[in-house]
């Protein structure tokens, strides 16, 4: 039988647009939709996108004819994977796979966009690459069993996002199975990113997702140039799954592989902040809007959570119930309970304006979070999260086993326009935002996936109007 890694490249390369059902097309499509929304959004919100600029222009990147969303067309393929990739996830807004712990559009995607430019690669190509990579990043995470990645200090986004990068831009660039397995080689020896920016809210976890869709980017390229990678980078014994994880499961990786998409498993964020909360966001609206809880009323307020999600955001509660920029407060479950029983909602803007404010710190004071088996239980298959709030003398209590966003509760287009809207307010005009989701929604038609990139562009439609 093939080698794990054999077989992933050989199904990356032979991946063909009619292998795909109208579903898995359809929904590629919303996620693309997404995926643009947060990464123009990232563009004019994210406070590190002039740091990514002055770099690439620092290092001579600015000059070439790829698209940075948003912003421009003349930078070099790798610092518009690199910065569309930090793009997407800078407002930690994107996409999720529960199961897989991990965002796969913000690597895959800038990766495909920027080899497609490379290229000229059509529409049908763009989405048929992109569920290469979505498939081969879920399916490798999955394997590495996620929760003990993390344990060890690692970020899945991060280290198998440069897989499913390698793979997606390899799937552009036409390249046999042979070479897609040497560009996973490649991706191997790019694998990093680690979790440490939790201990002071740092920015390198944008970066993170930035770089692992410029490696993979670079690995495709470096094996399209003949450039020999490793064999069995993912499952070898000296490989990815070994090396990054303790107890690896490397059959998962292909479990299924060309029967069942993992795509169709990937879910869209309502809320800016880590996934990790966004069944207990659900369930504080809930409980506040059902009823009619007003802050002022509440005594306490306990969340029960997974032991991932209480590392990541509930301990040290001190140091979560004070955190000390935008970043720390996205991975603070006080400081995102607090927000949403404040305003009744939970928007990029509310962290701009409320993570300092007074009475939320005070409300943040009220919350603490626990340990809870049943939500434990449900860990990785389902995010969920329970919350009992006390006001007024009485106990109200919920628990959302389903966040929204996920598959079953997925997002609707007009959603995903609302969300790219509010992100982009006073920045892109409605027409504008309108003619990026027509292309989006339609992206299988295009000649030229340049055409997508370069519909962002400030001044889009005066230009196309010319």
């Amino acid at each position: 039988m093939p080698l794990v890694t054999e077989q992933l490249a050989r199904y990356a390369s032979e991946l063909q647009f009619d292998d795909l059902s109208l579903e898995v097309v359809e929904r590629t499509k919303l996620l693309l939709l997404d995926f643009l929304a947060v990464t123009v959004g990232g563009r004019y919100k994210a406070e590190t996108t002039r740091h990514f600029v002055d770099t690439a222009e620092a290092l001579g990147w600015r000059y070439g004819t790829a698209t940075v969303l948003g912003l421009s067309a003349d930078f070099a393929p790798p610092a518009a994977a690199l910065i569309n990739g930090a793009l997407a996830h800078s407002l930690e807004f994107d996409d999720t796979h529960a199961a897989a712990s991990l965002h796969p559009s913000a690597t895959v995607i800038p990766s495909v966009l920027a080899a497609a430019e490379m290229v000229a690669a059509d529409g049908r190509d763009l989405i048929t690459a992109i569920v290469a990579g979505y498939e081969l990043s879920c399916r490798i995470s999955k394997a590495l069993v996620p929760s003990e990645h993390y344990a060890r200090g690692f970020h899945p986004t991060a280290t198998v996002g440069a897989f499913g990068a390698a793979a997606a831009a390899a799937r552009i660039f036409g390249l046999t199975p042979e070479g897609v397995a040497s560009a996973l080689g490649i991706a191997g020896s790019q694998a990093a990113g680690s979790m440490q920016f939790m201990d002071n809210g740092a920015w390198n976890k944008r970066f993170h997702v930035g770089a692992a869709a410029q490696n993979g980017l670079i690995a495709a390229t470096l094996a399209r140039n003949g450039y020999l990678g490793a064999s069995a980078a993912i499952e070898g014994e000296k490989g990815f799954l070994r090396a990054y994880a303790p107890n690896p499961d490397p059959q998962l990786a292909i479990a299924g592989l060309g029967e069942s998409f993992e795509t169709m498993a990937i879910a869209l964020k309502p809320y800016s902040g880590c996934r990790l909360v966004h069944a207990a966001i659900d369930a504080t609206l809930q409980l506040r809007n059902q009823h009619a809880i007003v802050p002022s009323q509440i005594e306490d307020v306990a969340i029960g959570l997974s032991q991932l999600a209480l590392d990541i955001t509930g301990f040290p509660e001190e140091q979560k119930r004070r955190p000390r920029n935008i970043v720390e407060s996205q991975f603070s479950m006080h400081m995102c309970a607090a927000i949403a029983l404040h305003q009744g909602s939970l928007t990029w803007a509310d962290y701009e304006n409320l993570w300092q404010d007074p009475g939320i710190l005070k409300l943040c004071d009220r919350i603490g979070v626990y340990h809870d088996p049943e939500v434990q239980a449900d860990y990785p298959e389902r995010l969920s999260g329970r919350v009992r709030i006390t006001a007024a003398g009485v106990v109200h209590e919920a628990k959302i086993d389903i966040p929204s966003g996920e598959p079953e509760r997925f997002l609707s287009a007009d959603e995903i326009i609302e969300k790219f809207a509010g992100l982009v307010a006073g920045h892109l005009a409605r027409d504008q935002i309108a003619a990026i989701t027509d292309l989006a929604l339609r992206a299988e038609t295009l000649t030229n996936v340049r055409q997508l990139g370069t519909a962002t562009l400030p001044g889009a439609l005066a230009a196309a109007a010319e």
